[in-house]
């Protein structure tokens, strides 16, 4: 439960304000150095998410019910790259350590406002992405 916890206070941090959360994410990860997700890690998460954002970029209408189906397998997906980068490098498993973006899926899928939320979710993780790209990631 206190992980849970934890995840509504990121939550709540990101929907404040979630391009200063995600610069602010970026920003420890990259004065780490060490194991700094690379481009293509990045990119091949964002891949997973661009469907999502086209629901909005594009005003199409989002089957509520059906996005959620989607949600969970995008969750299969990014577990699988966070496992996939146990290799040594761990780029990827400290990026979501930091971003919370796995876990941030169930708060997604259980929002009363999940539209709006999944909306959120997605500027968030370009956010992300955006951010990367700024502070020099490779």
């Amino acid at each position: 439960m206190e992980r849970r916890t934890n995840i509504l206070d990121v939550y709540n941090s990101i929907k404040k304000d979630y391009t200063k959360h995600a610069d602010r994410v970026i920003t420890d990860l990259k004065n780490e150095q060490e194991n700094f997700i690379k481009t293509n890690q990045l990119r091949t998460l964002y891949s997973f998410v661009v469907p999502f954002s086209d629901f909005f970029n594009y005003g199409r209408k989002i089957d509520i019910e059906k996005a959620k189906r989607e949600l969970k397998k995008l969750k299969i997906k990014i577990a699988y790259q966070i496992g996939r980068d146990d290799r040594g490098q761990l780029g990827v498993r400290k990026f979501n350590d930091a971003s919370n973006i796995l876990e941030l899926i169930d708060v997604v899928i259980d929002s009363k406002n999940f539209i709006e939320d999944l909306e959120l979710y997605c500027n968030y993780f370009e956010a992300l992405v955006a951010y990367h790209k700024y502070h020099g990631g490779q």
